[in-house]
């Protein structure tokens, strides 16, 4: 298992920065992974973890009405975001 931490950009319309910030954290440990330097070998997300969780403020919203994300979830289907 692999942990994250981060605090990712806020706003809402910030939502493609924080996807980046992730990408980059993720792209940073696997560069680190192919320094060959002690305790870094496995820290390629892709091939030493079977699961990657990120934890932190990652400020991502839901921008709908409060009525309308709690009828989604009691519905427990994704169609009530289309």
């Amino acid at each position: 298992l692999c942990f994250v931490t981060a605090h990712l950009a806020a706003h809402q319309e910030m939502t493609r920065r924080r996807n980046r910030d992730c990408f980059d954290i993720l792209r940073g440990m696997r560069a680190l992974a192919h320094q060959k330097q002690p305790g870094t070998k496995y820290l390629d997300p892709s091939i030493g973890f079977h699961h990657v969780f990120f934890f932190g403020d990652l400020n991502y919203r839901i921008n709908a009405p409060l009525d309308k994300v709690l009828e989604t979830i009691e519905d427990g289907t994704a169609a009530g975001w289309k």
